[in-house]
């Protein structure tokens, strides 16, 4: 995860290819996460608190390239899941 100030904005960048890592209940995958809060100085407001996580819970989150959206998500018994392809 990439915290940056640009002009007036908080910009926060997450690397969605990341395989992350289960979740502490095992529910789900933890893809980003500042660990509670983190403080971010931003020029002209001071310093700022932070608190974020990115997960899923998604079966088929494999950590590795997304399929675009006019590809199946998830491909069970040859039938196409969660998409518009069926």
């Amino acid at each position: 995860m990439k915290i940056a100030i640009e002009g007036n904005e908080l910009v926060i960048r997450v690397d969605l290819n990341t395989k992350g890592t289960l979740s502490k209940s095992g529910k789900s995958q933890v893809i980003a996460s500042t660990e509670g809060f983190t403080s971010v100085h931003v020029p002209q407001f001071g310093t700022v608190k932070l608190g974020m996580n990115v997960i899923t819970t998604d079966d088929a989150w494999t950590g590795g390239p997304r399929p675009s959206p006019a590809q199946p998500a998830l491909v069970k018994n040859g039938q196409a899941q969660g998409s518009a392809a069926h």
